[in-house]
């Protein structure tokens, strides 16, 4: 890309994989799940949580947080707390929307909500758009979903064809 573009950019997004090996391979990282399970606990007995986390692999979420805390503070303890408040808000967020997410899911996923870190940081900007939009006449009752969208118009509408028109634009 620096070739044939001519970029000399000074970011470089690594994904995921090379996020959690990193958020996990720090001090906050070796500490994030005995502390989560910990915050968990006494989350559930005080009745502040309904949601037992055990996707432990996706505690990296608050790990990362509490390392890039941790790095910028030069600070143990201003990481740990950092993780320990992204932990306690996403437990917060998974609560409040499970039922949501049972309704659109059905009765296959009673009882399950989503506790990842990245996804319910975005639930507030979701349930304020939606609120928008459910105000507007006519966009409210606009359906759009994949099997519709392909249904009527056909490989326009197929998802990888759309993904592809989205990814050239």
């Amino acid at each position: 890309m620096v070739k044939i573009y001519g970029l000399h950019l000074k970011t470089l997004d690594i994904g995921w994989p090379a996020a959690s090996a990193v958020a996990f391979g720090t001090e906050i990282g070796a500490l994030v799940i005995p502390l989560g399970l910990l915050l968990n606990v006494v989350m559930l007995v005080t009745k502040t949580t309904k949601t037992l986390n055990i996707d432990l692999f996706n505690y990296w979420h608050y790990a990362f947080v509490g390392s890039l805390v941790s790095i910028e503070t030069n600070s143990f303890w201003w990481g740990a707390f950092a993780a320990a408040i992204t932990y306690i808000i996403s437990m917060v967020a998974a609560d409040r929307t499970q039922k949501k997410m049972e309704n659109f899911y059905g009765e296959d996923l009673k009882g399950i909500s989503i506790t990842h870190g990245y996804t319910v940081a975005f639930a507030p900007f979701a349930i304020a758009i939606n609120w928008v939009i459910e105000r507007i006449p006519g966009l409210r009752s606009i359906d759009l979903d994949a099997e519709k969208m392909q249904k009527r118009f056909g490989i326009l509408g197929d998802p990888i064809f759309l993904g592809l028109v989205i990814g050239l634009s």
